[in-house]
């Protein structure tokens, strides 16, 4: 089982918009960190606010109009060969669309195929069976760095993830939390 991790996660970003040309030029800046709050994350080793004991980290690939359900609990192995990860809590779910195109698209949460998931975990989705997160390109779905989404083993440990669209999606997923 991993000894260790660190994790640390940065929105990071700047831009502006200026309007029409004459004797003031009206702009507005967003800067990441200055005239915006910094956006980070981070996990140590252990159990508290603020860490995880471990994470699977994967890139999976998911055919058009089917479903990855991944078991939270006791079904998943990562890179060291930790199997059977059973989360009780889970801190940082972040998906990536490898190639985003504004086609591909997949719903994450227990109502992303439109049906019930039978032991579905319910994240911050709260029970909703309806409820779904759309990811078209990425998203940072949990960030939840103090206690974390419950993990129940049997009865609430399955992340539903469902690709709605025509072609296959490829994705990368990282999941942290506590074992």
């Amino acid at each position: 089982m991993a000894s260790d991790l660190n994790l640390t996660l940065n929105v990071t970003g700047s831009g502006n918009i200026n309007g029409p040309v004459g004797i003031t030029t009206p702009s507005s800046f967003l800067n990441i960190g200055a005239n915006w709050p910094a956006m980070q994350t981070k996990l140590t080793f252990g159990t508290g606010n603020n860490q995880a004991k471990n994470w699977y980290l994967a890139r999976r690939t998911l055919g058009a109009g089917l479903n990855d359900d991944l078991d939270l609990s006791g079904a998943l192995t990562n890179e060291l060969g930790d199997a059977g990860i059973a989360f009780l809590a889970i801190k940082i779910l972040l998906i990536a669309i490898v190639a985003p195109d504004g086609v591909k698209k997949l719903r994450v949460g227990p109502g992303a195929a439109g049906a019930v998931v039978t032991n579905a975990f319910a994240g911050p989705w709260a029970n909703v069976v309806s409820a779904y997160s759309t990811v078209d390109n990425f998203a940072h779905v949990i960030n939840m760095p103090w206690a974390g989404y419950p993990v129940t083993a049997g009865t609430a440990d399955i992340l539903r993830i469902n690709n709605p669209g025509a072609a296959n999606v490829d994705y990368n997923i990282l999941i942290a939390g506590t074992v």
